[in-house]
């Protein structure tokens, strides 16, 4: 609940208004109602207190909160990039092993060729097909080099990602020692206004400077409080987004490299498979082999038997035709191995399609970068406004309460005047009337800050807490003041009417002694000037003195506050005319 204490200023302001324009018997302040009304200014002044107090936990109690969950992310970030790193060792780890099987595989297919090679040199009649092989050589090694190439890229793009971390990481760190030196200047500041406030407060009266001086103090602790806890509120916050927007950033590398290393996984299968598959060619290729030598060695045998007969010709002859089904067997395996590059070759394609999602994540990387530098300039200029607004904040209230020491200056002045100037009333009365008339100035100046203050919640939703507690403690001291400008009128009041009184004896002693005239009478107006004399005593005795029997209302009007302390309600003393 918020209480509008400008509804209770507006109310007692009209009500002084009332009192001034009405006579002076219905002008005596009734000591009763203005106690009902400060006790319950008081116990406005306790529930705000207490609301403030409530509204001060609650921001602790979230802000150590937020604190848990900021150390929470933290651990869970700090986890993340040590399942992140093992997840690289091993998808590192996988990757040369799958190096090492390409390698072995690619020996393979050299030793086949090769074995090949020498086949075909010993065949007459495969020279067109050793020019084939050569080919495929020659694209094989291309392949290799493409390989070699993708490996270079990858290596590159790692270190880039590695560089991108290092320069978040920078640009993190340069933040935060900004931050720090915002604060630092912050902090120059409010001294800077601490030191002008005390320099301006020494030229007020003692008492009034100890009761601003208190009050700006708890004003200031009161606004360093609300700052230091918005200030480590937000930046609670800001790290909070940072550290779910580096956890999601971190997931969504997880699952990428998850599903790469699914999709490795799949192709595992396959390349053992087909592992196996060289293997088992290799094997009947040896066979092969091993049965063309032996062939060779019977035909060599064979051919030095052709001389002796023909019919060791003919059975040559169904041999030649052995070898060419060999032969064509032989073809068929070379397919088998061509039908093995072609397998390679869309490994390669898959290659080239990983590397290019990899270099789409990167630039996505470049972009989020971009995107928190502006995010980071966009929150630069936003609390350059607010240093702003606040300081116009400040500007406006030091105006204020250079206004009140004014106001406070010209009282004293006019209660010291009040005191050296008893004698001449007429002095008095203009002086009162330009009180009045300053106390106008006031009341419109409070008006016109009240209008600024409204212009401000509307523009700071936040500052509303600070900046109310502030205007009803301004209020409470411009209605303490207001009180004691009221005790001095009762007071210049009362000495006019024991100023008419003692003008009216004065006026009949005359008139007795010009009615009279000889030295009797003179003893009768000195007798009588004795009486005017004590009876003036008595009653700055009676006013003087706080006796129980000559004040019996004295009693009422001692009352304790909510705060345990007794408080009474002084008359005002007037001043002896002697």
């Amino acid at each position: 609940m918020h209480f509008n204490f400008r509804d209770i200023s507006l109310a007692k302001l009209m009500q002084t208004k009332d009192h001034d324009s009405s006579d002076s018997s219905s002008n005596e302040v009734n000591p009763l109602n203005e106690a009902a009304q400060i006790l319950h200014l008081k116990r406005l002044l306790v529930t705000l207190k207490q609301q403030s107090e409530k509204e001060i936990k609650k921001l602790q109690n979230q802000l150590f909160s937020q604190e848990k969950v900021s150390q929470s992310l933290k651990e869970q970030l700090i986890q993340s990039s040590v399942k992140f790193k093992k997840l690289q060792s091993n998808h590192d780890e996988e990757l040369g092993a799958l190096r090492d099987q390409f390698i072995s595989l690619r020996n393979l297919l050299q030793q086949t060729q090769e074995e090949l090679r020498f086949q075909n040199d010993q065949a007459v009649h495969a020279s067109n097909k050793m020019q084939i092989i050569h080919s495929n050589q020659r694209e094989e090694e291309a392949s290799g080099k493409e390989t070699e190439r993708l490996r270079e890229e990858l290596s590159e793009s790692n270190l880039k990602t590695q560089e991108m971390q290092a320069l978040a990481s920078k640009n993190y760190q340069k933040y935060e020692q900004e931050i720090q030196h915002l604060k630092h200047l912050l902090s120059q500041r409010e001294i800077a206004e601490h030191q002008t406030e005390v320099m301006a407060s020494h030229t007020a009266s003692y008492q009034l400077r100890l009761e601003l001086e208190e009050i700006k103090q708890t004003l200031k602790q009161g606004n360093y409080d609300t700052k230091a806890l918005e200030t480590h509120y937000v930046e609670v916050l800001n790290e909070k987004v940072k550290l779910e927007h580096q956890i999601k950033q971190l997931q969504t590398e997880l699952e990428q490299q998850s599903s790469n290393l699914a999709a490795f996984q799949i192709q595992i299968p396959d390349l053992n498979q087909s592992k196996k598959e060289l293997e088992e060619c290799l094997k009947e290729k040896e066979n092969l082999l091993n049965h063309t030598l032996e062939k060779q060695d019977q035909l060599k045998e064979r051919l030095f038997q052709m001389e002796l007969s023909s019919q060791e010709k003919m059975q040559i002859q169904e041999k030649y035709e052995l070898l060419k089904e060999e032969w064509n067997q032989l073809n068929e395996s070379l397919k088998k191995a061509l039908d093995i590059r072609v397998k390679s070759e869309q490994e390669v394609i898959r290659f080239n399609e990983l590397l290019k999602e990899k270099n789409q994540i990167l630039s996505e990387k470049e972009g989020q970068i971009f995107q928190l530098l502006r995010d980071k300039e966009n929150q630069e200029t936003h609390l350059q406004e607010m240093n702003h607004l606040v300081n116009e904040s400040e500007s406006r209230f030091k105006i204020a309460q250079q206004h009140l020491a004014k106001k406070l200056k010209e009282a004293a002045i006019l209660s010291e005047k009040v005191e050296g100037q008893q004698r001449v009333l007429e002095e008095i009365s203009q002086n009162n009337e330009n009180f009045k008339i300053q106390i106008n100035q006031l009341q419109a100046s409070l008006e016109i800050s009240q209008k600024q203050e409204k212009k401000l919640q509307e523009q700071l939703h936040d500052a509303l807490k600070s900046t109310e507690s502030q205007v009803s403690k301004w209020e409470e001291k411009y209605f303490c003041m207001y009180d004691k400008w009221q005790e001095s009128e009762n007071c210049v009041k009362k000495l006019k009417k024991i100023e008419e009184k003692h003008q009216q004896m004065q006026n009949l002693i005359a008139n007795l002694g010009n009615f009279m005239g000889g030295p009797s009478s003179q003893n009768f107006l000195h007798t009588m000037q004795e009486l005017v004399d004590k009876s003036n005593q008595q009653n700055n005795s009676e006013e003087e003195q706080p006796d129980s029997v000559q004040h019996p209302s004295q009693e009422d009007e001692e009352k304790y506050d909510l705060f345990g302390m007794k408080f009474r309600q002084d008359k005002p003393k007037p001043n002896s005319l002697s």
